[in-house]
Parts: C-alpha cells; structure tokens; sequence
C-alpha cells in the first residue's frame, strides 16, 4: 500500500512537473500577439499620408494618381493566388454595383499579375470594378509592404484613412468583412468630407 501512495505521489510530481500549464501557451499567445501587432503597424503605418504617385495599366490605358483627384477611392490590392483574394472578388463585385454611380467615388483593383491573368480574374469572377497592373514593386510600396489582400480608403484629397489587411479564405467570411465592415466605414469617409 506504501509502494502505491508514493508511487502515486511520484506520477502525480512529474506529471506536474512535465506536464502541459499554462506557461507552455505563452509563447504561442505571445506569437500571436506579435503577429498581430504587426498587422495593426501596417495599417495604421500610411493613415493620415497621401496615396504615393503611380502609374499603371488599365484595359491597354495609362493609369495614374490623375484619374483620381477629387474622389473618394476604395482601392483593394489582390493577386490571383492568394485565397484570400479569390475569396473576396464577388464581395467586390458587390461593392462595385453599390458604388458605381456615384461620379465622387472610384473602386480599383491593383495587382502586380500579367495580362492573361488578369483576364481570368476577371472572367472568374465576373469583374466589373477597373483593375489596374502595375509592378510588383510599386503594389509594395503603395501598401508599404502590407500582404494580400489589401485595402485602403483614400478621401477626396488624395490622403490614406483606413487601411486593412489581410482577410480569410471563406468566401461568406470575406464578403462580411467586405460588405459589413470596410464598406460602411468607407461610407463614412464619404460623409464627412
């Protein structure tokens, strides 16, 4: 009977000693958290700052900064092998039909991809929205080498006032994020200037 309690007390020692605590979650909280952090350091990074000068292609056209003074501007940076872009292109499709007949406002696309892709995002898709090519390195700079999909809502001066990065591989997930967040927040930027 002694050998069991203090066998028991020994199991019970070094399953307390090895065994899993809440000290062992700290460093993936701690990773999390850090993921996080940058997340927010990349979004607010360019708030408050003037959309950086471009220039791209859109449908065989020249593209720049110019076709965009004086609107407000949902720009979504997206490349076509990301899920989390392909996920969100029929809420953008929505936005779009939303947006569309208001001459003060202007939906663009950016993606770094060449043409025969851009074709079939678009035919994918069903993309009403402009999209505009430009280099990979100028998408970087734009979004300060933020991850895709971007987006960014740009007042009617030209300056950056949300931004946000990133969005999930669920379709149903990315249109709310879409659609019931960045839209109405994008709405309110309209308002107030």
């Amino acid at each position: 009977m002694k050998q069991i309690i203090l066998l028991s007390i020994v199991l019970f020692s070094i399953s307390n000693a090895f065994g899993q605590n809440k000290t062992i979650n700290k460093p993936a909280d701690s990773i999390i958290n850090k993921i996080k952090a940058l997340n927010d350091s990349r979004e607010t990074k360019l708030i408050g700052k003037p959309l950086a000068t471009f220039s791209g292609k859109s449908a065989d056209t020249l593209f720049s900064n110019e076709q965009l003074k004086g609107k407000f501007v949902f720009i979504n940076f997206t490349n076509a092998s990301y899920a989390g872009c392909i996920a969100e292109m029929k809420a953008m499709n929505r936005l779009y039909a939303k947006l569309k007949d208001s001459t003060k406002i202007e939906v663009v696309v950016f993606t770094y991809e060449n043409d025969s892709v851009i074709a079939q995002m678009r035919n994918n898709s069903d993309a009403k929205y402009r999209i505009v090519q430009l280099s990979r390195a100028e998408c970087d700079k734009l979004k300060a080498e933020s991850g895709y999909p971007t987006k960014m809502l740009v007042d009617k001066k030209g300056i950056i006032r949300k931004m946000y990065c990133g969005n999930a591989v669920d379709e149903e997930f990315a249109t709310q994020k879409v659609l019931g967040r960045v839209y109405p927040e994008f709405m309110e930027i309209v308002k107030q200037k």
